[in-house]
């Protein structure tokens, strides 16, 4: 009801410009510039409002990324978030794997890398960030399951309209100034966890903790 009351309210707001315009009066093209002007504002407002608002984690996202990379004062940086924790790079094969073996998931590693760089890469809040795995069994070792929860949760619109409830966050936190933590379960499933960092713009991922 109260979008309706809404929509309603900013018609009323425009109709005297319709009005007016069709008038014939001296000042008519003046008139329909600036019907024009309000009609596409309204739609903007109306879409940025009702249609267009972003799923909550990707509005915390925006927030820590814009609030660590904002300039401001006589040095023009930002004091925000200036030291976030970094997660070392830890071998693709531990110890008393085969060198068979350790090709084996070499492979499956950095295939399953850059499958998901590529679907952050095309999602509107993260496009900018880098896919991380410091440890990278983490990684090899995700069943199709868990595959398919990340893969579905990284390709979904961010826009709330279409974005699909299932793959909504267990949970969200901010660890730290500057980082986001996105934790993704379902039943029957360890939780994955996505550490957005603003600062470096990075998101690290976690199988079940870290």
């Amino acid at each position: 009801m109260k979008k309706q009351l809404t929509v309603w309210i900013l018609a009323l707001v425009c109709m005297p410009l319709s009005a007016y315009a069709e008038t014939g009066s001296p000042v008519q093209e003046n008139s329909e510039s600036m019907l024009a002007t309000m009609e596409t504002n309204l739609r903007r407002a109306v879409n940025s409002l009702f249609g267009d608002s972003k799923v909550e984690w990707a509005k915390r996202v925006a927030e820590e990324d814009q609030r660590a990379n904002s300039v401001s004062g006589p040095f023009q940086t930002s004091f925000y978030a200036i030291s976030t924790t970094s997660y070392p790079q830890h071998p693709i094969c531990g110890n008393g794997l085969s060198k068979e073996k350790c090709a084996q998931v070499t492979k499956l590693f950095n295939e399953r890398k850059s499958f998901f760089q590529t679907l952050l890469k095309r999602n509107e809040a993260l496009a900018k960030y880098t896919f991380f795995v410091s440890v990278p069994a983490d990684l090899y070792n995700l069943n199709n399951a868990e595959m398919s929860l990340l893969g579905g949760f990284l390709s979904q619109s961010v826009v709330s309209s279409k974005f699909d409830k299932y793959y909504t966050p267990a949970r969200l936190r901010k660890p730290e100034a500057g980082v986001t933590e996105i934790m993704l379960v379902k039943k029957d499933m360890n939780p994955l966890f996505l550490r957005v960092d603003g600062k470096k713009r990075i998101v690290y991922f976690f199988y079940k903790k870290y």
